[in-house]
């Protein structure tokens, strides 16, 4: 039970109130009886202190959560651990922006965050570094408040198990975002292998694969998309299918998507990403023509292989040299 849940059950009424003696009055007997005997302005003044006795503990109540002291800390004082899990995009959507705007209506976070002491340089003050809460953190710095937060003193894997725990079950973090981090827990040697870091944080294996698998995906495939944050887990395998089957062609066609003007809806980019081998095996056969004769064509066979006909006589040998100078510079 919190102490928040503690304290709940606290009969305020009670403070004042003098132990019943066994076989006496009641002891709602004896308060009215005394409140009887006392004068009116007795009575009074004893509601009043009563009154203030309850709001200073009500206030001191306020400092904690869950039984951890909270403070008020600077958030320039506080910085990010190795393991941060938010993307910069995060900071940029709608639930971010509703979440500050409750933070300035309440003047600061009634939900704390969570950090840990960092070792400040000699002659600087206190440092932290943030265990949860990063949108928090972000919010209560882009409004100039001070954030209220938890201190608590803890090594890497803790951090982490912390942090994750914590996003899991608040379940605003993207899939992707959730791949990354696990990727550099593991990349970095915080844990050994997917089964251990399984293991450690009480997650499905199949699960964190699935993450892992998002977090691999080239640059070039991310990019496609209009932002990472819109990565479905469902779209892992197949994506990884279709990059281990013919990484070339999906490679190229998510750079052409990554160039559009406008980025494409990220169901279409996926759909274009998986039809990228299919497309590129499709048959084709361009011809060329000269005036009104046709000297040259090429054709791409069902494997995808491309072959170039010109004509005898069709070209200069200086526009042959051309040609060939253009082919090797493409094949680069």
């Amino acid at each position: 039970m919190s102490l928040r849940d503690k304290a709940a059950k606290i009969e305020l009424h009670d403070l004042d109130a003098p132990a019943a003696k066994p076989g006496g009055p009641a002891l709602g007997a004896t308060l009215h009886g005394s409140a009887r005997g006392r004068s009116g302005v007795a009575a009074i003044t004893q509601s009043i202190s009563l009154h203030h006795r309850v709001q200073d503990l009500e206030a001191k109540l306020a400092t904690y959560e869950d039984g951890a002291l909270v403070v008020h800390l600077d958030p320039k004082s506080i910085g990010q651990s190795k393991w941060k899990n938010r993307h910069e995009l995060s900071f940029a959507t709608s639930e971010y922006l509703e979440l500050k705007a409750e933070i300035e209506a309440s003047g600061g976070n009634v939900q704390p965050i969570k950090v840990r002491r960092v070792a400040p340089l000699e002659g600087e003050p206190d440092r932290y570094e943030v265990v949860y809460g990063r949108r928090r953190l972000r919010a209560c710095s882009e409004l100039g408040l001070m954030v209220a937060a938890v201190v608590q003193d803890m090594d890497d894997v803790q951090l982490f198990k912390e942090m994750e725990r914590e996003n899991r079950n608040r379940e605003d973090l993207s899939p992707w975002e959730q791949g990354v981090m696990y990727r550099d827990a593991l990349e970095s040697g915080l844990f050994s292998s997917q089964r251990q870091i399984a293991h450690q944080l009480n997650i499905s294996q199949g699960n964190l694969s699935v993450s892992l698998k998002l977090a691999a995906l080239p640059d070039e495939v991310v990019a496609a998309f209009p932002s990472p944050l819109q990565l479905q887990f469902r779209w892992a395998q197949p994506l990884a299918d279709v990059l281990e089957k013919d990484p070339a062609s999906v490679l190229t066609v998510a750079n052409e998507l990554a160039a559009l003007p406008v980025k494409l809806a990220a169901k279409e980019v996926l759909q274009r990403l998986l039809g990228a081998r299919e497309a590129a095996r499709e048959v084709l056969k361009r011809d060329f023509s000269k005036g009104s004769k046709v000297v040259g064509s090429m054709v791409r066979d069902a494997k995808g292989a491309l072959s170039l006909k010109v004509k005898a006589g069709a070209l200069t040998p200086a526009s042959e040299k051309k040609l060939v100078e253009f082919v090797e510079r493409l094949l680069g």
